[in-house]
């Protein structure tokens, strides 16, 4: 029985080891990524994306709620992008995420909203 007992012991104590360097390596994977030149990639592409996506939110509502301003000068191509540092990556510029997006015609919101004083 106290055999029996030693080798459960000694068994647990090998798990427990074992369970030990799979958390050290998964800790170092985590924090060799987070270092990387990919994640910071990750980063700008994911704030890139968001940014973008709230800006559209907020130009047609501008467009619907303020149908007289003109909004041309926001849809201009910018002269200095930002973006990912590796040629390859898998991120549409920014200038593309607003040529993506569906236009919004000032004559179509004015007809639909009144217009605010």
């Amino acid at each position: 029985m106290a055999r029996l007992r030693a080798e459960l012991a000694l068994e647990k104590e090998e798990k427990r080891k074992a369970q030990e360097e799979v958390n050290a390596a998964m800790e170092k994977a985590v924090k060799d990524l987070k270092s990387s030149k990919d994640m910071g990639d990750i980063k700008i592409a994911f704030t890139q994306e968001a940014f973008f996506e709230g800006f559209q939110d907020c130009l047609g509502w501008i467009i619907k709620n303020f149908p007289d301003i003109d909004v041309d000068l926001l849809l201009e191509e910018p002269e200095n992008r930002v973006g990912p540092s590796h040629v390859d990556a898998e991120v549409a510029p920014a200038a593309h995420a607003i040529e993506a997006a569906p236009a919004i015609p000032k004559s179509a919101s004015a007809a639909s909203e009144p217009a605010h004083e």
